[in-house]
Parts: structure tokens; C-alpha cells; sequence
């Protein structure tokens, strides 16, 4: 690939068109997997049980999704991205579809460990994959808006949903969503998505002719004597050393990160512990998503103008500052403000581990560690709810609960500026 070819100019370059891609994706990862918590008592009104034993059944989802993340980088390594998104995205509709005819607990299983193996393809790797490979300007813009779009997808749909499944039943709508989910991206990735800027002769958006040529100069053939055989194969022996400590902190960040972000599966409980209702815990909840949606357009700009650190700090205090506001709920305005500052913890969540990864990793490296690091995050999911409510029945107050995860969230500044200490960040 030459130069002229390698440095051409679009007036649309091909990155944003990945982006809308990506956007397509986790919209997708919106209308099915976020509102699932609709179709429950539908459900449980068919199979004549109690929602909390048909929610077992996510159990099944996330150990499968947890097994399936230690050969998602394989795959991706293996296999063109947009092939592989394109059928996970089929397999993951199609799942939402057989769940329409399922009729017996065990057939719920099954279809819940069909969602599973598609989710760990499509919901925690592919879109920090790409955006990593494909922007080196507008990264952080470029993945908030993308994992903004989860959440809007949900709040415009959630009502429609809900009204459909009153008035045709929640299987006809169930079928009718994963439809019009996979509509939305599964054409848009085949037409947009290609694994790498070099696969149609372009560079990352915002790498200049000055980067390519300092390239260039860094990986020239030079002869290979065995002094420099030697001090390549010991630098590459300290290297992996260093990653795998760095890989083992982002780990634990990850495994804290999504216990933090799903404070708001407490809400409820937590509203009535207070003896305020469930019609606030309600709108604590609605107030957490928001806050979440706010901060996912506001965190990514904030990334490319003033660097991951300085952001994922400020994103940081401001989550140990919805803790305390929580914990000091009597203060008039605290509980409300505090529950739109916590929907910072899952944007966070999305946001600052693709930025402490690509601290370390790069290339296939970054995607084998983001699949590991994944694993993490789904370990989390499956104890989110049984660690709050063990802790309430332990102490009797959620500011225990509270004040556990603001110290987690300190914790976790620590460990960001170990991980980025030695990483010269660009604007």
C-alpha cells in the first residue's frame, strides 16, 4: 500500500461511518437486552411463577456469555469483524424471537444461553475494538456516542413496548422487536464495518503524514544480530510481565466498576427502606438512566479535549459524591440529585476501561484483553443484586451499601493512575 493511497483524503472519512455502525449496534443491544425487564410478568403470568425465580434464567445468560468471552478474541482474530457481528447480531434476535415460543422453564434456559454466547460477541468487545482501530482524533466522542445509543434506544421504545404488550401480547411484540432491532443494525454493519482503516486503504482518522512516516522509521527491516535477538527477546519478557500486572488491576477495576454501576438495581428496595415508596424508587431509577445517558455524550468530548485522566478523575468524584449524597438522603435535594450522579458510574464503566486497556495493549492484544477483561465485568453482573441485598440483611441500612462502594470507587482512582502514570495522552 503507497503513500498516495495510504494518505488520501475523503471529505466523509470511513471512520464516522463505522461509528453510525456501531451506533446501529448497541441500539440494537438497546431495544432487546435493556428492556427485557418489560416482558417479566407477562411471562411469569404464563408460567404461573414469581419473577424472582423466572430471573434465574439470566443466571444461565451470563455464565454463558462469561465461558463464551475466552474465545471471543479468536474469533475476531480469525475472522472478518463484520461477518461476525453481522450473524451474532442474527443469533442474537433470532434468540429473542425463539423466546416468543418458548412455554416451559427449561426452554427458557436454553434460549437464555443462545443470548448469552451472541451477547459476548456484540455488547463488551466489537465497539471498543473498532473505535480503538479506527479513530486516533474524536476517539472518546466516537465511543460515547456509540454506547449513548443503548440507552436512548431503550427510553424511546420501553413505552411503545409496553403498550404492544398489553394490547397483542408479549410474544407477537417480542418478535416484532427483535425484527426491527435487527433491521436497525445488522444491514449497517455489513455495508459499514471493516476491521481495520487499512482494509480499504486508509488510515485512523486523525493520524497525520508525520505519525506514518515516525512509523515507518520505527519498524524498518534493520539486520537482526544475536545481541539484538537477545535484548528484543528480554524487552518483550518485561513487557508481558508489565501487561499482565496491568491486565490484573483493570480486571479488578472491572469487576468493582460494574458492582458500582448497578447501584441502581437497589433503588427500589432501597426506596422503601426509607419509607418513602416505590413510586420514588422509581424515579430514582429514571433519574439514574438519564444521568447515565448525560454523562455518556458529555465524558467521551471531555476525553478527546482533556485527556482520559483528567476526566475519568473528575467522572470518579463525582460518583463518590453521589454515594455521600445517598448516604445524607434527609438533606432536601440530595436523594434526587445523588441518583442522577450515579448514572455517571455506568457510563464510566463503558468509557474508562477501553481507556486503561488501550493504556497497555494495542492491535490483537487489545481485543484478547478487553474479551478478558469482559469477563470481569460479567462475573460482576450475575452477584450485582445478591451483594446489595446481602449486605441491607446484614446491616439493616443501605448506607453501608453506599459508603462500601465509595470507598471501591477511590480504590479505583488509585488504580487508574497506576495504570496511566507512564501514558503520554493525546488530546
Amino acid at each position: 500500500m503507497d503513500a498516495d493511497t495510504e494518505l488520501k483524503q475523503h471529505k466523509i472519512h470511513h471512520a464516522w461511518l463505522v461509528m453510525i455502525a456501531c451506533c446501529a449496534l448497541y441500539a440494537t443491544v438497546g431495544l432487546l437486552n435493556n428492556t427485557q425487564g418489560l416482558y417479566y410478568p407477562a411471562i411469569c403470568a404464563d408460567l404461573g411463577c414469581k419473577t424472582s425465580q423466572f430471573t434465574i434464567t439470566t443466571v444461565f445468560n451470563g455464565l454463558a456469555a462469561m465461558v463464551t468471552l475466552g474465545i471471543v478474541d479468536k474469533v475476531y482474530k480469525r475472522f472478518p469483524t463484520r461477518i461476525v457481528l453481522f450473524l451474532m447480531v442474527t443469533l442474537f434476535s433470532l434468540s429473542f424471537v425463539l423466546r416468543s415460543f418458548a412455554r416451559s422453564f427449561v426452554q427458557f434456559c436454553v434460549v437464555y444461553i443462545i443470548m448469552g454466547i451472541a451477547s459476548a460477541f456484540i455488547i463488551y468487545v466489537p465497539i471498543p475494538m473498532l473505535i480503538n482501530k479506527w479513530f486516533v482524533r474524536r476517539r472518546g466522542l466516537a465511543l460515547g456516542v456509540s454506547l449513548l445509543m443503548s440507552g436512548v434506544a431503550a427510553s424511546v421504545s420501553s413505552p411503545i413496548i409496553n403498550h404492544f404488550i398489553d394490547t397483542i401480547g408479549w410474544q407477537k411484540t417480542g418478535v416484532i422487536n427483535a425484527v426491527a432491532a435487527f433491521l436497525i443494525s445488522g444491514p449497517v454493519i455489513l455495508l459499514f464495518v471493516r476491521t481495520s482503516p487499512e482494509d480499504v486503504g486508509l488510515l485512523p482518522y486523525g493520524m497525520k503524514e508525520r505519525d506514518v512516516r515516525v512509523w515507518r522509521n520505527e519498524n524498518q527491516n534493520d539486520p537482526e544480530t544475536p545481541e539484538k535477538i537477545r535484548e528484543k527477546n528480554k524487552a518483550k519478557t518485561e513487557r508481558s510481565k508489565e501487561e499482565t500486572i496491568k491486565f490484573v488491576i483493570c480486571f479488578v477495576m472491572a469487576v468493582a466498576l460494574m458492582l458500582i454501576a448497578g447501584i441502581y438495581h437497589q433503588f427500589s428496595n432501597f426506596s422503601v427502606s426509607i419509607g418513602v415508596g416505590t413510586a420514588v424508587g422509581a424515579t430514582l431509577l429514571s433519574l439514574n438512566m438519564i444521568g447515565n445517558m448525560v454523562s455518556k455524550a458529555v465524558i467521551g468530548p471531555c476525553v478527546d479535549r482533556f485527556g482520559g485522566k483528567k476526566t475519568m478523575l473528575c467522572a470518579f468524584l463525582l460518583v463518590i459524591l453521589s454515594f455521600i449524597m445517598m448516604t445524607l438522603y434527609i438533606v432536601p435535594g440530595f436523594l434526587y440529585i445523588g441518583a442522577f450522579l450515579t448514572g455517571i458510574a455506568a457510563a464510566t464503566n463503558g468509557i474508562a476501561l477501553p481507556i486503561m486497556i488501550g493504556s497497555f495493549a494495542e492491535g490483537d492484544d487489545y481485543v484478547y484483553y478487553t474479551s478478558k477483561v469482559a469477563m470481569g465485568t460479567m462475573l460482576s453482573t450475575a452477584f450485582i443484586t445478591y451483594i446489595g441485598s446481602a449486605i441491607y440483611d446484614l446491616c439493616g441500612t443501605y448506607a453501608v451499601e453506599f459508603i462500601i462502594y465509595a470507598v471501591m470507587q477511590f480504590i479505583c482512582i488509585i488504580l487508574m493512575f497506576i495504570l496511566l502514570k507512564d501514558k503520554e495522552e493525546k488530546k
